[in-house]
């Protein structure tokens, strides 16, 4: 078993991926407000009106999730859900990359994202999975042109998928 990767700080281009801890708080729960649109359009599980700490706290319990604030210098950029080796070892499901609202359109989300993808797949993980809520025409579109493909539908969601490493299966 390989020990527990992303545990400290990221550089995905422009942003730094913080481990969204305790001390963190009160810029996270600035970071859902600023994004309160766009997870109150989508189903990622309700966190639009949950608090932050509670969405801390459930990711700190799961020995498997990674929850990053995304910021900009000191300005607050997004945030960043990962659940490792779900739903299978070497896989990593993109629970959520959402930045705020004033920030979209940046290219920022895509800077993090492609940096993701590479810093993954260096660890050693070999697929990335993601599902896009229905009704999110922009989702599917940003995620497609990073790479990504349709594998599927579940609950209205459509899924995609990535192999993170050559010989990815």
């Amino acid at each position: 078993m390989r020990p527990a990767p992303l545990r400290n700080r990221l550089v995905l281009g422009r942003l730094d991926a913080w481990p969204a801890r305790e001390a963190l708080l009160p810029k996270v729960t600035a970071c859902v407000a600023a994004a309160a649109d766009y997870l109150e359009r989508t189903c990622h599980a309700g966190q639009a009106s949950r608090s932050a700490s509670d969405w801390v706290a459930e990711v700190d319990a799961d020995h498997l999730r990674r929850l990053f604030l995304l910021t900009v210098g000191d300005e607050v950029a997004g945030l960043l859900d990962l659940a490792l080796d779900t739903p299978v070892q070497g896989e990593v499901t993109l629970v959520l990359l959402v930045m705020v609202k004033v920030l979209r359109g940046r290219g920022l989300g895509r800077e993090a994202a492609l940096a993701l993808f590479a810093h993954l797949g260096t660890l050693g993980f070999e697929r990335l999975r993601l599902g896009v809520a229905k009704g999110e025409p922009d989702a599917v579109r940003f995620w497609e042109s990073l790479g990504l493909w349709p594998s599927g539908e579940e609950d209205g969601v459509r899924l995609f998928e990535l192999p993170l490493r050559q010989g990815g299966s």
